[in-house]
C-alpha cells in the first residue's frame, strides 16, 4: 500500500484501540497493574500549585495529556513514526530486467520484527515524559508519589501504540504483491493474502475508507469518554 494509507489506517487503528480501552477502564487497571510491579502507589495529595512555574507546567501539560487530544495526537505521531520506520529501513534497490527497483526485506517486514521496530516510534513521548519529569521534580517535594506514577500512567499508551503499528502496517502489506516474510523449514518465504499492487487505487481507497472511519469513531468515543469524566468529577 501507499505510505499515505498505512499512515491513515495505523492512526484510525490505534485511536481505535485508544478508545476502547478508555471506554471500558482498561488503562486505569492495566496502569495499576504495571504501577504495583514497580512498588509505586498513586499519590494520596497533589503538589501545592502555588508556584507559578509549577502551575504553568501542570497546565501544559494537561493540555498535552488531555484524554481526546493526547490519544489522537499520540495515534497520529506514532503511525507516521513507525509507518515510516518500517518502510525506511524494510526495503532495498535490486536491478531486474525493468530497471533499479524497491523490494520488501526481512529485516522489518515480519510481524515479531515489525513490533520490535514500531517501538522505536515511542522514543519521543518517552523522552517528553523524562523532561518533563526532570522539570516537575523542581517544584514536587515528592516525586516518588507523583513523579514515578505520572510517568508509568503516561508511557502505557505509547507502548501500546508502539506494539501496533508495526502489526498494522504488515496487515495491509499482505494483501499486496508477495505480501510479507514468514518461516518456513527455517527459511525466509513470502506470504500473501491477495496480489493487489502497491498502488492500486481500489485496495488504497478501501484501507483509507477504514482508516478515517476507526478514526471518527474513535473521536467521538474519546470525546464522550471525556465528557463523563468532567460530569463525574466536576458536576456530580
Amino acid at each position: 500500500m501507499k505510505l499515505r494509507t498505512h499512515y491513515i489506517f495505523s492512526w484510525g487503528l490505534i485511536s481505535l484501540v485508544f478508545s476502547l480501552l478508555s471506554k471500558y477502564g482498561l488503562f486505569n487497571i492495566l496502569s495499576n497493574v504495571i504501577s504495583s510491579l514497580f512498588g509505586v502507589n498513586p499519590p494520596n495529595t497533589l503538589p501545592d500549585p502555588s508556584n507559578y512555574t509549577f502551575t504553568l507546567l501542570l497546565l501544559l501539560n494537561n493540555l498535552v495529556m488531555t484524554f481526546l487530544f493526547n490519544f489522537i495526537v499520540m495515534a497520529f505521531i506514532i503511525s507516521y513514526l513507525g509507518n515510516r520506520i518500517v518502510d525506511g529501513f524494510g526495503h532495498k534497490r535490486v536491478q531486474s530486467n525493468k530497471g533499479e527497483m524497491l523490494v520488501r526485506t526481512q529485516r522489518t517486514h515480519t510481524v515479531p520484527r515489525s513490533i520490535a521496530w514500531g517501538l522505536l516510534s515511542t522514543l519521543p513521548f518517552l523522552a517528553y515524559l523524562l523532561v518533563i519529569s526532570y522539570f516537575f521534580s523542581t517544584y514536587l517535594k515528592s516525586p516518588s508519589d507523583f513523579l514515578h506514577y505520572f510517568v508509568l500512567v503516561n508511557i502505557v499508551p505509547a507502548i501500546i501504540a508502539g506494539i501496533i503499528v508495526g502489526p498494522s502496517h504488515m496487515l495491509l502489506d499482505v494483501f499486496t504483491e508477495k505480501g510479507i516474510y514468514t518461516k518456513k523449514d527455517g527459511q525466509w518465504v513470502r506470504f500473501a493474502l491477495a496480489h493487489r499492487k502497491f498502488n492500486d487505487s481500489l485496495a488504497n481507497n478501501i484501507a483509507l475508507a477504514l482508516g478515517i472511519l476507526m478514526l471518527l469513531f474513535s473521536i467521538w468515543e474519546l470525546y464522550s469518554n471525556y465528557i463523563l469524566y468532567i460530569y463525574h468529577y466536576f458536576v456530580v
